[in-house]
């Protein structure tokens, strides 16, 4: 960006950024004026960290491009953000394109190991992606107030899938350019 508008960029993300670490967000898939999501909005910037972030806390998915979202999130196991992209909500068709259109040379083998994995899914994972459709987004802290043991609150926000840098959103010195 150029100018004053690479500056005015960064200052709506570094607030977003500040709203979001102390918890002040009444909905995080709630529209804007212009009918976007913050899942949308974030995917035209390069701020993966937080997409990840909103990833943890089960921003819907629906009506997004998972090619881009996979592309921004840049994550290097594909099984495995097909894995998250599914418990997150996504459904196997879309996960399925998403393999089908991957630039990988395994591409027979990632299906067929998605498919195993879709196919023998264990009582837990099934309830696990029950829970966050019903608990929606904003996770992290309305589980929490279910009183539920912590590994079981661990489980359902996907601790086991995603890796722990991606659950703290942190002001960064780069922010304050």
């Amino acid at each position: 960006m150029f100018g004053n508008r690479h500056i005015y960029n960064r200052k709506w993300i570094n607030c977003l950024k500040l709203l979001l670490i102390n918890k002040c967000h009444e909905s995080l898939d709630a529209p804007g004026e212009n009918g976007q999501t913050l899942f949308k909005l974030l995917l035209d910037n390069h701020e993966s960290n937080l997409l990840w972030y909103l990833v943890t806390e089960n921003c819907s998915l629906e009506g997004l491009d998972l090619d881009r979202v996979k592309d921004k999130l840049r994550f290097p196991d594909t099984l495995m953000l097909s894995k998250i992209l599914f418990e997150s909500g996504a459904s196997n068709r879309q996960i399925e394109a998403l393999i089908r259109r991957s630039y990988l040379d395994n591409k027979q083998s990632q299906m067929q190991a998605f498919h195993d994995f879709w196919k023998s899914r264990n009582l837990q994972s099934r309830c696990r992606r029950e829970i966050r459709k019903c608990i929606g987004s904003g996770i992290r802290s309305k589980i929490t107030q279910l009183g539920l043991p912590p590994l079981l609150q661990d489980y359902v926000i996907m601790k086991d899938l995603i890796p722990e840098k991606y659950f703290t959103l942190v002001m960064e010195d780069t922010d304050d350019h």
